[in-house]
């Protein structure tokens, strides 16, 4: 009887688990971007080991998601802070950025703070997926 419970209780989490692909996780990002940022035309592309790249400002833009720097306690108007990944509230409108070597980069700007949120929950989860580069002078 204990072995049928067991059984029965890891088919059903089985099939309650809905974690997202490398693939279905740009996708949304991309959606999300598309549907409810400021800058609608603009996408990422990303490859499986963190590099994110998109056009931004007229200037295009790379970051790894692994290069990001902890989170720091003293930034102003922010209002989310996730390793490296932040959202800064200025003039209500919310800034999606990334913490890399003491400077920022911008990704987009979101008007509703709740979008901005997903996208960086989105942009975390991404991270959980990649696979970080092996530096071939480590061994």
């Amino acid at each position: 009887m204990k072995k049928l419970l067991t059984f029965c209780l890891l088919v059903a989490t089985a099939f309650n688990v809905n974690a997202q692909t490398f693939e279905e996780t740009v996708k949304y990002i991309n959606e999300k971007i598309s549907c409810c940022s400021d800058y609608k035309d603009e996408h990422i592309s990303c490859s499986i080991d963190g590099d994110i790249k998109w056009y931004s400002a007229g200037k295009d833009h790379r970051i790894n998601l692994f290069d990001l720097l902890p989170e720091d306690q003293n930034l102003t108007y922010v209002v989310f802070n996730s390793n490296g990944i932040i959202i800064y509230d200025y003039t209500s409108s919310f800034y999606v950025r990334f913490k890399i070597s003491g400077e920022t980069e911008t990704l987009n700007i979101f008007p509703v703070q709740a979008d901005a949120e997903r996208v960086c929950k989105a942009l975390l989860h991404l991270k959980s997926v990649c696979t970080k580069r092996n530096d071939p002078f480590d061994k």
